[in-house]
């Protein structure tokens, strides 16, 4: 009976151990347009990371599409210093079909293929769209849902803007760990 609460209690923590406070874990990933990217390197001239677990067909990743640009463009006009990467990993989705995917949504930041949820695996990701945010220091400081609205027409909450604001802002992240909602990553 022991065994069987320790193995419990064992799955429970390991599953969901990823969180704020952990250091995240390293990538080096292809890009659709070919090239590599680092988190690693990206940290060393960033002051943070957001890293977006996203799909092609999810309809909750997709009902996020605009909102994936227009973050990356508020960031880039505010002249913060953020990488922003957008990953791929479900199985299901070849490379070609993230490539196209990305092109006909026109987004403007790296969207990156992780072949075998090797990545997603690492991070204990689950869902599209499902967002970490990393601090130059590697750690994360948030994990979980963009915002509190699938459809974006009743937003009250933007949690995602909201921590790393409050990350660059110096201050400690108020809501550090939100529950992500979407499609689960189709792993085979």
């Amino acid at each position: 009976m022991r065994h069987v609460i320790f193995s419990l209690l064992f799955f429970a923590t390991s599953a969901f151990s990823l969180a704020p406070g952990n250091v995240a874990p390293g990538f080096k990933l292809t890009g659709t347009d070919g090239a590599s990217y680092d988190l690693k390197e990206a940290l060393k001239t960033n002051q943070a990371a957001v890293v977006l677990f996203v799909a092609t067909k999810c309809p909750y990743s997709n009902a996020y599409n605009e909102r994936y640009n227009a973050l990356a463009a508020d960031l880039k006009k505010l002249g913060k210093k953020v990488a922003f990467f957008a990953i791929n990993s479900n199985d299901t989705e070849p490379m070609d079909e993230v490539k196209k995917h990305a092109g006909e949504h026109k987004f403007s930041f790296p969207v990156l293929k992780d072949e075998k949820h090797a990545i997603a695996d690492a991070y204990k990701a689950e869902k599209t769209p499902e967002a970490y945010l990393i601090g130059a220091d590697g750690k994360i400081f948030y994990h979980g849902r963009i915002d509190d609205d699938t459809q974006g027409k009743k937003i009250t909450r933007k949690d995602l803007w909201v921590a790393l604001d409050e990350h660059l802002g110096g201050k400690k992240v108020a809501v550090a760990e939100t529950k992500a909602f979407g499609c689960s990553i189709k792993r085979k």
